[in-house]
């Protein structure tokens, strides 16, 4: 995993050969297909791993924020620093057939952890009204993080008013 991952970042997704790894590792590339049937299976894994480690990182910040506001921001910056590592990757890959729908599986699945945190930070701070609204914050906040144009700024802007903040 370490020389898929360390290829992936240095190579980008197009370069990246399952080959290539089983090579440097001293391994048959069969072994590698034992583990994963395909290259865009082998990079989901190296960047759901990721995605853990931001997740548990957000979801620390959630525990100690003073505020929900800050605690809304730590989340974003958490979506941030994920789709920083991975936004070459995304460039090179092509949304097609299967992709598509594995991708939108996948985006809901993600908006639901952000939805499960924003929710953790309402009910932390009192905010009872809203649980409703916690899916639609969490797909602005993913909105916000890949529209660079759009920013953070005035989305909490937003989230103040919505909740007297």
């Amino acid at each position: 995993m370490q020389t898929a991952k360390k290829q992936l970042n240095q190579e980008g997704y197009s370069k990246l050969a399952l080959r290539s790894i089983a090579k440097e590792c001293g391994i048959a590339v069969g072994t590698i297909y034992n583990y994963f049937p395909s290259k865009d299976m082998l990079v989901a894994y190296i960047m759901l791993e990721d995605w853990e480690i931001a997740l548990r990182t957000m979801r620390q910040y959630c525990e100690s924020t003073k505020n929900f506001l800050e605690g809304f921001s730590r989340i974003y910056d958490g979506i941030i620093g994920f789709s920083e590592l991975y936004k070459p990757v995304w460039g090179e890959y092509s949304f097609t057939g299967n992709a598509k729908y594995s991708f939108a599986e996948r985006h809901r699945l993600i908006r639901g952890q952000i939805a499960d945190l924003v929710r953790t930070l309402l009910l932390r701070f009192g905010q009872q009204r809203g649980d409703g609204m916690c899916d639609f914050l969490a797909e602005s906040l993913l909105t916000v993080a890949v529209q660079e144009d759009l920013g953070f700024e005035p989305l909490a802007k937003v989230i103040a008013k919505l909740y007297d903040l």
